[in-house]
């Protein structure tokens, strides 16, 4: 004799309460998801702004010592991963040579700033006298980088003055700023009254002006 199953039956509450606890955990899933996102997100903001804090102060002071950091394609995945958390080395740009090593004589000069920083600055004077050029390196350079066309300016007759941006060379401090513009303007002020032309010539800062 066949023995038929009766269904089972559960109450009507057991159902609602499922649904009601399904929603409550979906609901606090979705709390703790959107707050893992915005806490990853702050910290990844937080994370990228503070390395490109470091690499931007990186490029812009020099280090008294230490070698500066090599091209990337030679660098090891270790040392790859530390530039990119910390930063290039940059040391300080010194003057290897002086005008006297290409046969010109010069005076050095302090030209002084409001800040109390001072910019070293080689004058070669010219019999000529034909003009003034100012000329100014480009960026982790110094004024000795300029001697060659610097004679070559002064064999056509010119006097040259050549300028330690801040940071490099003889100037002070070890911050190479951007308000070298500045720094132009501070020593077209200064030596005007050597000679009654001026030109200026800027390296890899824009362009000769």
């Amino acid at each position: 004799m066949a023995v038929q199953s009766q269904p089972v039956k559960r109450p009507f509450g057991s159902k609602f309460q499922l649904r009601v606890n399904s929603s409550i955990f979906s609901r606090t899933s979705l709390k703790r998801l959107v707050k893992v996102v915005l806490t990853a997100s702050v910290v990844g903001i937080l994370t990228i702004n503070s390395m490109a804090w470091m690499h931007a102060r990186a490029m812009t002071h020099f280090v008294d010592a230490g070698d500066r950091t090599a091209k990337p394609e030679t660098l090891s995945f270790p040392q790859k991963a530390w530039t990119l958390l910390t930063g290039v080395n940059i040391p300080k740009p010194r003057n290897v040579s002086s005008p006297t090593d290409y046969g010109l004589l010069y005076e050095t000069h302090l030209i002084r700033e409001l800040n109390g920083v001072s910019l070293e600055a080689w004058f070669v004077p010219n019999p000529e006298q034909r003009a003034l050029v100012i000329m100014f390196h480009g960026y982790a350079a110094c004024k000795s980088d300029l001697i060659v066309p610097a004679a070559k300016f002064h064999s056509m007759g010119f006097e040259v003055l050549l300028v330690d941006f801040h940071g490099s060379g003889g100037s002070s401090v070890v911050r190479q700023t951007v308000d070298n513009l500045f720094s132009l303007a501070r020593a077209r002020f200064t030596f005007s009254r050597m000679s009654d032309a001026l030109a200026v010539h800027m390296k890899d800062f824009g362009s000769t002006l």
